[in-house]
């Protein structure tokens, strides 16, 4: 695997952007996009992911913690990407990294998209769970809770139970559901020009 293809792009004077940095040894590649996110810094996220891709490395981390999306507008961007690294042979890992109280990890858990990704609370634990090959698991499901005060119960149990997991082994967000929704770009246009000179 040659060197990633983009090293630093984005305005970093705005704050935002993103870098790629790949080691050769693991076949992997750390992404990290940060800054608000607007049509500019998805056009150069969706440059950066077809370079990826064309480099065929074993895994990608994301690294969004520093990614400012407060309505989830990167959804489907994530979603695309994550479909055309499963279309590869053999397949690419897409591995997120977010705060699972983000909006954005939200929109990324009923979408379904968690089923075909992995989104891992910090980039440390995705790193650790990629180079000591661990699976990625189903760990807690919390279906929607009514709107009542016994919720917040509910919520804060399960919060301090994942914790406590966490601290043990890694806790990717997972569940099990089928991807939908209208918005969503095609995997092909984050797959290399098969045709040379297109």
């Amino acid at each position: 695997m040659a060197d990633p293809p983009h090293s630093s792009t984005g305005d970093q004077a705005a704050g935002m952007g993103l870098s790629v940095l790949g080691d050769v040894e693991t076949a992997v590649i750390e992404v990290e996009v940060h800054g608000r996110w607007t049509r500019r810094l998805c056009l150069a996220v969706h440059l950066a992911m077809r370079g990826c891709l064309a480099e065929h490395p074993r895994v990608i981390i994301v690294d969004l913690q520093h990614l400012n999306d407060l309505d989830g507008a990167s959804t489907s961007m994530w979603l695309a990407a994550s479909r055309a690294a499963n279309m590869l042979r053999p397949p690419v890992r897409l591995c997120l990294s977010l705060p699972p109280t983000r909006q954005l990890a939200s929109h990324l858990r009923r979408s379904g998209a968690v089923r075909h990704l992995t989104i891992y609370p910090t980039t440390e634990r995705a790193r650790d769970a990629v180079t000591q090959g661990r699976p990625a698991m189903n760990q807690l499901h919390l279906n929607r809770l009514p709107p009542e005060a016994g919720s917040v119960d509910v919520a804060a149990d399960a919060v301090a139970g994942a914790s406590i997991f966490s601290a043990v082994d890694f806790l990717p967000l997972s569940m099990e559901q089928q991807i939908h929704g209208a918005a969503r770009a095609p995997a092909a246009h984050f797959l290399p020009d098969s045709a040379p000179g297109s």
